[in-house]
């Protein structure tokens, strides 16, 4: 369990951190943030006490909807930097 906040400690300064540096980037952070949230999560609900088959099903609905969220950010963001690039020509 300590290893599990320290990782969510580092990974919390880490986007701090990087959010400061990067400022334009906030949103790709964001989504780097959410696919690091995943794997706790993952290890959380492979020490739930219910059958192995919901175990499974269950994380990879959770682990599907986190990359989907993750890839919908990093498209939005992608967009925006397109859009910005065709500005400025």
């Amino acid at each position: 369990m300590l290893d599990i906040i320290a990782y969510l400690v580092v990974l919390t300064v880490a986007a701090i951190i990087f959010s400061i540096v990067f400022p334009n980037l906030r949103p790709l952070i964001t989504g780097l943030v959410i696919i690091y949230l995943s794997l706790p999560i993952y290890l959380f609900i492979a020490s739930l006490p219910i059958d192995f088959r919901l175990r499974i099903a269950l994380q990879l609905i959770v682990f599907s909807f986190l990359i989907f969220i993750a890839f919908y950010i990093t498209l939005k963001e992608y967009r925006r930097i397109r859009i910005m690039r065709k500005e400025q020509l």
